[in-house]
């Protein structure tokens, strides 16, 4: 019985889409970051929060820009093309959650 090998290198993943799911990563890093960071100082955090959290918004949703834009490959796996989207659109959401939480409270 011959055993099946399956080789990882021969698989085709799509540059934006790796470029997508990091930057949904990275932007919910930074808010999450910024969320324990305002917790620890009782909520008066300094202006850098507020600017890294527009700075997260704006990446999330170049994130998911680069996700659907990755969706046109068709010869790549829909992997990181999933994960990409999804990762950037909850960052985006997060990010917008924060800042409508903290102009009403």
């Amino acid at each position: 019985m011959v055993k099946k090998t399956r080789s990882f290198s021969t698989e085709k993943q799509s540059v934006d889409a790796i470029i997508s799911t990091i930057m949904g990563a990275a932007s919910m890093l930074v808010t999450i970051g910024c969320i324990l960071g305002s917790v620890k100082l009782d909520g008066n955090g300094p202006r850098l929060y507020g600017f890294l959290e527009a700075s997260a918004l704006v990446v999330a949703i170049t994130g998911f820009v680069f996700g659907m834009i990755s969706l046109k490959d068709e010869d790549a796996k829909n992997t990181f093309k999933r994960i990409g989207i999804i990762t950037s659109f909850i960052a985006a959401l997060s990010v917008t959650g924060v800042v409508i939480a903290g102009y009403f409270l």
